[in-house]
């Protein structure tokens, strides 16, 4: 399952403890949202503790629901993203579903079809529904999704080149292999642009692979394993390399 990650996580949640502040609610209910969005955000990013922290997830929303109107709703919008992620990293499937599908519903109703914050659960929902190879329905979500980060971010935004892995997976399984083959190269051109590469782009790297060997393209398969291998060479590289920072940082 593409997990989303945390640093979008990190900046939704950073946003809920900011405006429950500025929402004029009724203060006893604005308090218990807040000691609840609060307590299961930590619980989920330190010590990850998913299933204590669905729980006062759930009370969040609970809360989020009866204080109702434009208040409430507002409140609902902060509390969805944190607690799908939740039920993502539970594997409550269905239960994600429901939250992803109301939390897209709402942001759009509260900030338009366009709004850059419309991305993440949009891609999120295609991700979980093409892991269960529900391909028809991932399609227009992924493509909706590469929309508005397009509209919204530069052309060579990772989020971009993460969006286009995942429909080129969906392409190709619905039969458009042309599609998707161009899709897998423009999201690596991407991720070789970057200073330093990651996990994401060994991945791709990997995926791009295995779709080269089943259609038996042979000596393209070639040069990327050679391309993979400079990948990992350079991504143990940098681990050994803040291993020694941290070692020398503990010393002194």
């Amino acid at each position: 399952m593409r997990v989303p990650s945390g640093n979008h996580l990190m900046i939704l949640t950073l946003g809920a403890f900011v405006v429950f502040g500025m929402i004029s609610c009724g203060l006893s209910d604005r308090e218990l949202w807040e000691k609840e969005i609060r307590d299961g955000s930590k619980l989920m990013l330190e010590p990850r503790d998913y299933k204590d922290a669905e729980i006062h997830l759930k009370n969040a929303l609970d809360i989020a629901r009866r204080i109702g109107a434009a208040d409430g709703e507002e409140l609902e919008s902060l509390t969805l993203p944190v607690y799908w992620n939740v039920l993502l990293r539970l594997e409550k499937w269905s239960d994600a579903e429901l939250l992803l599908r109301r939390n897209i519903e709402l942001d759009r109703a509260l900030h338009g079809p366009d709004d850059r914050d419309l991305a993440y659960p949009i891609g999120s929902l295609a991700g979980l529904l093409a892991d269960q190879q529900r391909f028809p329905e991932a399609k227009p979500h992924f493509v909706e999704s590469l929309r508005i980060e397009q509209l919204n971010n530069s052309s060579k935004s990772f989020s971009i080149a993460d969006l286009e892995l995942g429909l080129a997976e969906v392409e190709i399984a619905l039969g458009d292999s042309s599609t998707g083959d161009s899709l897998y190269l423009h999201a690596l051109s991407i991720y070789r642009t970057a200073r330093h590469p990651d996990i994401r782009y060994q991945k791709a790297l990997e995926s791009y692979n295995a779709f080269l060997r089943t259609t038996s393209r042979w000596a393209e398969s070639k040069y990327v394993e050679s391309e993979l291998d400079s990948v990992a060479r350079n991504i143990e590289a940098r681990k050994r390399n803040r291993s020694r920072e941290v070692s020398n940082s503990s010393e002194n």
